[in-house]
């Protein structure tokens, strides 16, 4: 039996990311490329929890196989879904308007210099680091539009907290001084208008505050990295329980999106070696569209003077990659459709790309590549139902001919 610890990307709540939904893919995939057409799966899902206070949750989902009798099913996979979104999240979410809004701007005002720098040298940049930088612009006004969805919250308790510590007097006289009276007027206009696109965009509001608050984690995780320790503990713990209570043959951890970062801070990891069984069971990993470019580009030096252990199990690492989705990486400086030509993190395992395109590139001017910027080129690894094609196709090929 083959153990999958899959870890999803963020935008949770807004995509089909989860560990069923992957199965669900991965399965029809088996079916699809099963070269025994007589041979059926189903899915079973439940609940693990682990850790030593018995207080993190894992869901399972196993698929079975079968041929013409159910109750001779196999169990061929298990797939674990480690859910880190919260731990990312907690934080800031914890935290009051008043330094929500602090945190904000200082994010703005720090990552606007980068993107100004970008900018400027952006004649030697080619289109992909071009169109990144579109998407870094448009990711910052969303978090600028989030700051000022919060205005109106802030100066209300701002307001009420005036009518509390001085006398009315006094607060007639401090009216006088800072025009409070221009800021409600301010304050009301941006509720309205904040108001009628919630009506007109459904999910409005919710969306730009989620976008909002998941980037500023990200940046958080990717700078001050307290919360990081968190992450990869609860991972370690996971392969440890696995570990433990498992039957199996192989491990194996995906990564999609922002998890393929928290999948190579695990096994490569910065001033300090991981836990052994996760050094010793895992022997292979998955990358599914990893923004090691754009996070490069943006956080200098994040995956400098990384090192796989001596003692490592990992045996492959399978990249796969799409030329339309400006965050993806083939981790390499060109475009050409060959494995990764750089020992990323100073290992000797080779990045083996796997690219998956939908559209041809050539076909893509421009304007075109705006108008699948971001989270709409990012999903076009599968599609929205069980039955579409996807990437994984791909890759239970690979996982066939071993």
């Amino acid at each position: 039996m083959k153990i999958i610890v899959y870890l999803p990307g963020l935008g949770y709540d807004y995509s089909d990311v989860s560990g069923y939904n992957y199965a669900e893919r991965y399965m029809s995939s088996m079916d699809k490329m099963n070269p025994d057409k007589n041979i059926k799966y189903l899915l079973e899902k439940k609940e693990l929890k682990y850790g030593f206070q018995n207080d993190i949750i894992s869901q399972i989902t196993s698929i079975y196989e079968y041929d013409s009798n159910i109750e001779d099913k196999k169990e061929t996979h298990r797939i674990h879904e480690f859910y880190y979104a919260d731990s990312l999240t907690e934080k800031f979410n914890s935290k009051n308007i008043i330094l929500k809004l602090v945190l904000i701007l200082f994010t703005l005002f720090s990552k606007s210099i980068v993107l100004i720098k970008t900018f400027v040298r952006s004649q030697f940049l080619n289109i992909k680091k071009r169109i990144e930088a579109v998407y870094f612009f448009t990711i910052l006004s969303l978090i600028a539009i989030f700051a000022v969805i919060l205005f109106p919250a802030i100066l209300t308790s701002f307001t009420g907290l005036l009518n509390q510590v001085i006398t009315n007097d006094a607060f007639q006289l401090s009216q006088s001084v800072i025009n409070l009276d221009s800021w409600v007027v301010f304050s009301y206009w941006i509720t309205t208008i904040t108001a009628l696109l919630t009506t007109i965009i459904p999910n409005f509001r919710s969306f730009i505050s989620n976008t909002a608050t998941e980037f500023l984690c990200l940046d958080y995780y990717l700078t001050i990295s307290d919360n990081k320790l968190e992450i990869i503990g609860k991972l370690e713990a996971l392969i440890e329980r696995i570990s433990e209570n498992d039957d199996y043959d192989v491990v194996e951890i995906h990564g999609y999106s922002f998890g393929t970062i928290v999948l190579i801070d695990a096994i490569f990891p910065y001033g300090n070696k991981p836990a052994l069984r996760l050094t010793k069971e895992v022997k292979r990993i998955v990358t599914i569209g990893c923004p090691h470019d754009f996070i490069s580009t943006y956080y200098p030096n994040y995956f400098s003077e990384r090192a796989l252990p001596n003692n490592s199990s990992l045996k492959e690492w399978y990249n796969i990659y799409s030329e339309i989705d400006i965050l993806s990486s083939n981790f390499r400086p060109d475009d050409k459709k060959e494995n990764g030509s750089f020992k990323l993190l100073n290992s000797d395992i080779e990045t083996q790309n796997i690219f998956f395109n939908i559209i041809n590139p050539k076909s893509l001017n421009f304007w075109s590549h705006i108008g699948v910027i971001g989270i709409r080129a990012h999903k076009l690894f599968w599609g929205k139902g069980v039955d579409s094609s996807s990437c994984l196709n791909m890759l239970v090929e690979k996982n066939n001919k071993i």
